[in-house]
């Protein structure tokens, strides 16, 4: 996925099922499915713990070949996290990231439902 100068083929990357090798560093991560579509963006303080008890855990261990990409921070620029992981929600409009405190879904035209890491 390039997009505007973001290519997450140049990130490391880890599958899902070995979460336990995760670092426990801060980072923002895409999760991928099979067909190289972000799925769920997210940020975290501690990569690692992040992965022990997420709330879409579930639904993300049911991708298949589900990859996590990262994008890691210094402890020191924490204070990014947010902001990052907004631009990047808007800019690749993954499926799972949802309006979560109002309940709303955001709607997208299909061209827009996926979007691809290559």
């Amino acid at each position: 996925m390039n997009k505007r100068g973001h290519n997450l083929s140049n990130f490391p990357w880890l599958p899902l099922e070995l979460k336990q090798f995760f670092p426990a560093v801060p980072a923002i991560y895409f999760c991928v499915d099979e067909d190289d579509c972000i799925q769920y963006i997210g940020q975290t303080r501690n990569l690692k713990q992040r992965f022990s008890c997420h709330h879409r855990l579930t639904e993300l261990e049911n991708l298949v070949d589900a990859r996590v990409y990262f994008r890691f921070f210094k402890q020191e620029d924490t204070r990014l996290l947010i902001p990052y992981e907004k631009v990047f929600i808007r800019e690749f409009q993954p499926q799972m990231n949802r309006n979560l405190r109002s309940g709303v879904k955001r709607h997208r035209t299909p061209d827009r439902t996926k979007r691809r890491v290559r």
